[in-house]
């Protein structure tokens, strides 16, 4: 094994001072594109992940599968929760003519197009409706799957979208790695879908394996990465923040979650498609967000945010669990991963929740107002960081009529944790929330509306709700 040593560019060719070292094989080395990288653990990483890992060594326990697929489909059936899997509301329509986009946002914009989230919603509630019907009770389910195969089928023709976009370079990147997670979810709940026919199995998975475990996504561009300012007019913010210095956090989901986006689409592709050198590779990933992370459980990233700091620290918790719960059934516990300040995902939860009760907590990181959210929302002054317009907002339903949430992480948190002292707490400021605000979520949640968002890849509620 040969190893070749690299600086990771995180934020406009600036350094940090982490050990972001990479390892390559001799054989892959020569599949690397001009110009990308693979980026894999370091060997004391991979002691440090070795702490929370079932086997002698990093491998993949389960290959092809994401989660316990059998087991699930019978505890829907012996339950009769199959309803929890569909759509409360009729938003999507499975009938409608399906027009693929190059590209999931429009390089005009500074934020994420509307249609990206639709479409990766589309995805997400299409393969859980037809997961979660059986003996033919759930109505529409193999139309609604039908439909989602038929759109998967329609990106694949084409070979959309592309990801070469030099324009906000990693807003095109995390907008198509939310699309490509959710859609390697999709082929899982969706394999035993009547209409999928060899060939039509073939195309997708030919697609979408090109696509993950190809250029961007498991090949990370030299450089481009995540450079720019993406829109944000103001100078780069350098300051030193958890030992970590030069860091210019001026892209639009911030550092943590822009890289977990891309690698969370990483690890459910090479799971699916049993890639090693991918699943270290994502694994590499969540080692390099969660280092960032304070002792307080803080997201440094995504805690300057200013007004959105609590909405970005709850955005970062989606997609570290999203992680997490993946490597679970590969034998991996990275839940249990302590980062370099000893902090865990635990603690990452425990200071969103405290930050929602007291939000003078999240003030002093905050007050760095880098890139917080516009007027709108509630927001009259961008740079009033003392209103943190998350502490309210994390326990609405999303986008009106689509009814995302927030909180789709909940449902694999409490699946996996029930007796844990941050669940408690979560439903008593749940609770107070209603008192103030309208359209607010339920917690515990129960059926019959689902959790889901396009940070959690799938439907969180189908997934792992239990009765």
């Amino acid at each position: 094994m040969r190893f070749v040593f690299i600086i990771i560019l995180v934020l406009s060719g600036c350094k940090t001072t982490t050990d972001n070292s990479v390892s390559v094989s001799k054989q892959n080395k020569t599949n690397i594109p001009f110009g990308y990288n693979l980026i894999q653990p370091s060997q004391t990483e991979e002691n440090r992940l070795q702490l929370v890992n079932s086997e002698s060594q990093i491998t993949l326990k389960n290959p092809y599968f994401l989660f316990d697929i059998d087991t699930r489909k019978n505890y829907l059936n012996e339950k009769k929760l199959g309803k929890i899997c569909k759509h409360r509301y009729r938003i999507f329509d499975y009938s409608e003519q399906i027009t693929p986009y190059k590209y999931l946002k429009d390089p005009k914009e500074l934020r994420k197009s509307a249609y990206s989230e639709i479409l990766i919603h589309k995805i997400i509630m299409g393969s859980s409706h037809f997961f979660g019907s059986y003996d033919e009770v759930i109505e529409g389910g193999n139309d609604a799957g039908e439909h989602t195969l038929r759109l998967l089928e329609a990106y694949a023709k084409k070979n959309y979208p592309s990801m070469d976009q030099k324009k906000r370079y990693g807003h095109t990147v995390g907008s198509s790695s939310q699309f490509f997670h959710s859609s390697a979810w999709a082929m899982q709940l969706l394999a035993d879908h009547p209409n999928l026919t060899k060939e039509r199995k073939a195309l997708i998975n030919n697609w979408l394996k090109n696509k993950i475990l190809g250029k961007h996504i498991k090949f990370k561009k030299n450089g481009s990465w995540f450079t720019g300012h993406d829109g944000v007019k103001q100078t780069p913010i350098k300051v030193k923040i958890s030992g970590i210095s030069n860091i210019n956090c001026c892209t639009p989901m911030g550092y943590e979650s822009t890289r977990l986006q891309v690698d969370n689409a990483l690890m459910a592709g090479s799971i699916l498609y049993n890639d090693i050198d991918g699943f270290k590779s994502s694994l590499k990933g969540f080692i390099d967000v969660i280092d960032t992370m304070r002792f307080d459980g803080s997201l440094p990233y995504q805690t300057s945010r200013g007004n959105a700091a609590i909405w970005y620290q709850n955005l970062g918790i989606n997609v570290l669990i999203a992680a997490a719960e993946m490597a679970k059934y590969q034998g991996i516990d990275l839940y249990s991963f302590k980062s370099k300040s000893g902090a865990t995902i635990h603690d990452a939860v425990t200071f969103l929740l405290n930050s929602v009760q007291n939000t003078n907590l999240i003030h002093k990181y905050a007050s760095r107002n880098i890139n917080p959210w516009r007027k709108g929302n509630g927001v009259t002054d961008p740079f009033d960081y003392k209103f943190q317009l998350g502490a309210d907002k994390i326990f609405k339903w999303q986008r009106g009529a689509h009814k995302a949430s927030f909180l789709a992480w909940y449902e694999i948190y409490k699946y996996r944790f029930p007796n844990h002292p941050n669940l408690k707490k979560l439903h008593d400021l749940a609770n107070n929330a209603k008192n103030r605000l309208y359209n607010i979520i339920d917690l515990p949640h129960k059926p019959p509306s689902p959790l889901y968002n396009d940070y959690s890849g799938m439907s969180t509620s189908c997934l792992y709700y239990k009765k």
